[in-house]
């Protein structure tokens, strides 16, 4: 079909710098719960109880600071509390009163640390172990 060596190396090329570029976009977990396609998100998942992430993307580990109290890592070090606006929604089936809420700075309930984001989770205003669903655009 393309009968120069320069001619098949160029298409090639092409092929694959258009592949990169349409990909580019979608952020892929790495072996958190189910892999997820989530283009356009930095992160996303759906946050268990017990901090078990199932469909997610982008998150490298959670950890629980305590009753209601999740810390989430995020694969992407350039992600820190400083510079992300996370969104954060009860799971459905939980009881009526539960709010998930990001926190915007450290907290010392996950180390204060800068690349780590705290999640809190309560009903009625008392902290309680919940699933959340978790949104980094």
């Amino acid at each position: 079909m393309f009968k120069t060596k320069k001619a098949r190396i160029t298409v090639i090329a092409a092929s694959v710098v258009t592949a990169a570029a349409l990909t580019g976009g979608i952020a892929l977990a790495t072996g958190i719960g189910t892999p997820v396609r989530a283009p356009h998100a930095q992160a996303s998942g759906l946050i268990k109880y017990n901090g078990d992430v199932d469909r997610g993307t982008g998150i490298a580990e959670v950890t629980k600071g305590g009753t209601g109290i999740y810390c989430i890592r995020f694969v992407d070090t350039k992600l820190t509390v400083h510079n992300i606006t996370p969104q954060t929604v009860p799971v459905a089936g939980v009881p009526f009163g539960t709010d998930a809420y990001p926190a915007y700075t450290r907290t010392p309930q996950c180390g204060d640390r800068d690349d780590t984001l705290t999640v809190t989770v309560g009903i009625n205003g008392q902290y309680a172990d919940q699933g959340f669903w978790l949104l980094v655009p």
